[in-house]
């Protein structure tokens, strides 16, 4: 199989896989104790049948210390023949507002053809990413190599949902007329239970533009796990805390759950909006209703 069964679709779902040992880690709290993340693409408006695998090769200290900002490289491959078909590299970029170009995330993307990477975009955040709405630029190929902007991508303005609320990320042409959009799915496309109790993702693309090429499909899906990175991965929607203070940390029991409601989006950082869940405070209260002490 090539990446042409890509482009005679009109919609795909990206999968993210999960981990058990990853779950736990990043809802007690220790969000760098990160694993590489796969991802299975199906083709059709209900993702059925996985026909290509998603693979992040990248170094463990390279996640412990600088998740979810670290390099990496996505390897695309035929889930049946195990070919890599295409793959995406993303430097390291410090976790900074995007006021300077070592602060821009990037992500760069090939496809292969006999054996050998053909350069066909680039993902990048443009100046102050977008300030209070996420935008990335989308070239047909590198700058240096006489790229230019094809395409850019747009979220939800000021905040991203969290478990519960899906976000939808738009892709407009250099005349700002929309060809494709995507959603990252919230608690009703991927189960209550997946996003309250995981970390993994879900997204919905539709192509509707019926005259994108092989090339366009592949930049957007490049884009999803792109922004993957960039606004859904580092941490839980759910964290167990077992301590609370700091000097010294005193034991709580039962732990204080923190759930995220959404994240706050300005100039290319996040700032997470969480709402404390009081089981503490209610167990208190019970046994003073019940014993009046």
């Amino acid at each position: 199989m090539s990446l042409k069964g890509l482009g005679d679709q009109e919609n795909v779902v990206i999968d993210q896989t999960t981990t058990f040992l990853d779950n736990c880690f990043k809802c007690l709290g220790c969000c760098c104790a990160d694993f590489a993340n796969e991802y299975y693409i199906s083709f059709g408006k209900n993702g059925t049948g996985k026909e290509l695998h998603v693979k992040e090769e990248s170094g463990c200290l390279n996640r412990l210390f600088c998740n979810p900002n670290h390099s990496l490289k996505l390897s695309i491959t035929d889930t049946r023949s195990k070919t890599e078909l295409a793959y995406i590299e993303k430097p390291f970029k410090c976790c900074c507002p995007a006021f300077f170009p070592c602060f821009l995330k990037e992500a760069s993307i090939y496809k292969v053809e006999g054996g050998n990477p053909v350069d066909v975009g680039l993902i990048k955040q443009p100046w102050c990413g977008g300030f209070f709405t996420p935008v990335l630029d989308v070239y047909d190929k590198k700058p240096e190599d006489g790229g230019a902007i094809n395409g850019k991508v747009k979220g939800p303005c000021c905040c991203l949902g969290g478990s519960f609320c899906a976000s939808d990320f738009k892709l407009f042409d250099k005349n700002s007329v929309e060809h494709a959009k995507f959603r990252r799915d919230g608690a009703l496309g991927k189960g209550i239970l997946r996003s309250a109790a995981t970390t993994s993702d879900r997204y919905e693309l539709d192509f509707e533009d019926k005259k994108l090429e092989i090339d366009d499909k592949l930049r957007i899906v490049a884009t999803a796990l792109f922004v993957d990175y960039l606004f859904f991965e580092g941490e839980t929607d759910c964290l167990c805390l077992f301590c609370e203070g700091y000097c010294p940390p005193k034991p709580a029991c039962p732990p204080q759950i923190w759930c995220k409601v959404c994240d706050f989006y300005c100039c290319g950082c996040l700032l997470p909006f969480r709402v404390k869940c009081c089981i503490g405070e209610a167990v208190d209260a019970a046994v003073k209703a019940n014993t009046g002490v």
